[in-house]
C-alpha cells in the first residue's frame, strides 16, 4: 500500500488550519480599534505557529528513519528544513515581541517604583 499522499498532505493541512486561525485574527483586527479587547490571543497565535513548525519538521524527518518508506527523501529534507527555518524565525519574533517587551515593562515598573519610593523618602528628609 502506498501512503505517500498522507505524508505530503500533512504539511498543507496543518498549515491551512493555522492560517484559518491567523486570518481570523487579522479579520478581527481589520474591523478597527474597538476589536482590540477581543485580540488578547495574538501571543498564543504565534505559539500555535511555533507548534506547527515543530510538528512539520518532526513529521518530515521521521520519514528518514524508515527504510521501507517510499516517500522521496529529498522532499522530506526540504519540508523538514523549512520547518526548522521558520521555527527559528518565528522564535526570534516571539522573543523580540513578547519576552523582551515583558522584560522591559517589568524593568520600567521597577524603576518607577524605586523612583517613587525615593521621592517619598526624600520628602521625609526635607
Amino acid at each position: 500500500m502506498n501512503e505517500q499522499g498522507g505524508h505530503a498532505t500533512f504539511f498543507g493541512f496543518l498549515n491551512s488550519c493555522v492560517h484559518i486561525v491567523m486570518y481570523t485574527y487579522y479579520a478581527l483586527a481589520a474591523l478597527g480599534p474597538h476589536m482590540a479587547k477581543y485580540l488578547w490571543w495574538k501571543k498564543y497565535l504565534t505559539v500555535l505557529q511555533l507548534v506547527q513548525f515543530v510538528l512539520i519538521f518532526t513529521h518530515s524527518f521521521q520519514l528518514l528513519f524508515y527504510e521501507n518508506c517510499n516517500f522521496p527523501k529529498g522532499f522530506a529534507y526540504w519540508i523538514g528544513s523549512h520547518g526548522i527555518l521558520f521555527l527559528f524565525l518565528f522564535s526570534d519574533f516571539y522573543k523580540k515581541s513578547y519576552l523582551q517587551k515583558e522584560g522591559s515593562e517589568l524593568k520600567k515598573k521597577t524603576e518607577d517604583l524605586f523612583n517613587n519610593n525615593c521621592e517619598h523618602l526624600l520628602g521625609y528628609i526635607k
